[in-house]
C-alpha cells in the first residue's frame, strides 16, 4: 500500500484554518472542514 500524496500545501491548510475561524456561516465551516478532513495527517 503507497501512502497517499497530500492535495493541500501547508500554506493551503493554514488558510483554510483562519477562514474556518472566522466565518460566520456554518454551512461555509462545514464546508472547509470536510476539506481539511480528507487531508491525510
Amino acid at each position: 500500500m503507497q501512502p497517499e500524496a497530500n492535495f493541500l500545501t501547508r500554506n493551503q491548510k493554514d488558510i483554510l484554518k483562519a477562514r474556518h475561524r472566522h466565518e460566520r456561516d456554518k454551512r461555509l465551516c462545514d464546508r472547509i472542514k470536510s476539506i481539511l478532513l480528507l487531508e491525510p495527517v
